[in-house]
């Protein structure tokens, strides 16, 4: 684990990308892939090195079919230069929805500056999929099929953390700093999702997120190995996620 970087919550951070202890700086979370149905919520806090670097879009994290084009994806995206957060569902190749967060939301600092970390969380409720920025709501693009949630890409065989893993191909190694990965089984509320980032104080996050219907909590206060802890208690509490 490269954990020689000051978290936003706890001492310690995951630091994505580039060729970090020989495994590409990623984790595998084939372990949640079937936990969430028809409904969920998935939060992060991230710090971005250099979103412009990343080549139009690259992965914060994803689920995905190894061997076809059918996934969940949350990525930055560079959108001609306004820079953004994007999540979308593709199902047998084709996007059933999308929705990005406002142009120029996602902030970028070649030092990890602590000033830069923003808490990225989409949910889906059964009806459509949203997207928040620091807890707050962000003007969505669905498509056809907003309703889809990760239970329809019935091809779906893997989860990672810093990469895309779908239709043969590895692409979005993107460099970054992640804190604090939370996995939930229902939609998350606006309430729901200020608290998460509010917590601790206005924009500190929290140390003690919300256990209803949380599926995992990845705090990467861990130090060495190969193995993070998923602190969630209810549910899933054994299930792990490796490096």
């Amino acid at each position: 684990l490269d954990v020689t970087n000051t978290g936003k919550i706890g001492s310690n951070s995951w630091l994505f990308g580039g060729n970090v202890s020989g495994n590409a700086g990623i984790i595998n979370i084939d372990v949640l892939k079937s936990l969430m149905t028809t409904t969920g919520s998935i939060s992060m806090w991230v710090n971005s090195a250099d979103i412009g670097s990343y080549n139009n879009a690259r992965a914060i994290w994803c689920f995905g079919d190894t061997n076809a084009d059918e996934k969940l994806l949350m990525q930055y995206d560079t959108n001609g230069g306004a820079d953004r957060f994007s999540a979308f569902m593709k199902i047998a190749g084709t996007t059933v929805w999308s929705c990005q967060s406002n142009d120029s939301s996602a902030t970028e600092d070649n030092s990890f500056g602590s000033s830069n970390w923003q808490m990225i969380t989409l949910t889906h409720d059964g009806t459509e999929p949203k997207i928040y920025v620091n807890a707050s709501e962000q003007t969505n693009n669905l498509g056809s099929t907003p309703t889809e949630w990760i239970s329809a890409g019935t091809g779906i065989d893997n989860g990672r953390i810093g990469v895309e893993d779908s239709n043969n191909v590895n692409n979005g190694y993107t460099r970054f700093l992640g804190d604090q990965f939370l996995m939930y089984s229902h939609a998350l509320t606006q309430p729901e999702v200020t608290a998460l980032y509010n917590g601790d104080g206005a924009g500190l996050g929290t140390t003690t997120p919300s256990t209803t219907g949380l599926l995992a909590h990845y705090d990467f206060e861990e130090t060495s190995g190969t193995t993070l802890a998923n602190k969630s208690t209810e549910l899933v509490w054994k299930q792990k996620g490796t490096a």
